[in-house]
């Protein structure tokens, strides 16, 4: 909020795309290879994602601004 730089939307297509992406390339039971590629991604930690099949999973969709 604080620098002019326009962030791409955070969704949950991307996100699923960059996980896959990172389970590709380390193996997660290798945590530290693991984590270090989770911190490019400024992931938490959360190797599979529980709301990765629901058809509605975009905050985009289920958070308003209204919410906020």
């Amino acid at each position: 909020f604080s620098d002019a730089f326009q962030y791409p939307p955070c969704t949950a297509n991307t996100t699923i795309t960059q996980l896959k992406s990172i389970k590709s390339t380390c193996d997660p039971q290798n945590i530290e290879a693991f984590f270090a590629a989770y911190e490019l991604y400024h992931f938490s930690g959360v190797v599979d994602l529980f709301w990765c099949n629901w058809s509605s999973a975009d905050l985009n969709w289920f958070l308003t601004p209204e919410a906020l």
